[in-house]
């Protein structure tokens, strides 16, 4: 089964997201929450962070403990400073795990 779009509540609205617009996901500074990042937008929603990597497919990687990010909205990958610029400017850490799982999903492309 393919998904086409993320679902979120959002003060008890249901929202509907194309894959395509997303940027990346990270851990909100509220408790439970997770902010999502798209291309016109920022929706924080209630959820956890392995609750939204279990939606999602290929695209996205989970390259830190508080970003899952679309790799195909890599910008570039700074190795030495561990940090990931996405297209809208934005950056995102990157562990040293992350840098390897990122890399070989290139390889991989």
């Amino acid at each position: 089964m393919q998904l086409s779009a993320l679902n979120g509540n959002k003060n008890d609205t249901l929202i509907n997201v194309d894959f395509d617009e997303i940027i990346y996901f990270e851990t909100s500074t509220i408790i439970h929450k997770v902010i999502l990042h798209c291309k016109n937008r920022q929706v924080e929603f209630y959820s956890k962070m392995k609750d939204v990597e279990n939606m999602i497919d290929e695209r996205f990687c989970r390259c830190h403990n508080s970003f899952l990010i679309n790799k195909d909205k890599i910008k570039e990958i700074d190795k030495k400073n561990r940090i990931v610029y996405m297209i809208n400017g934005e950056e995102c850490l990157v562990s040293t795990r992350g840098i390897k799982k990122l890399l070989n999903s290139e390889k991989e492309i």
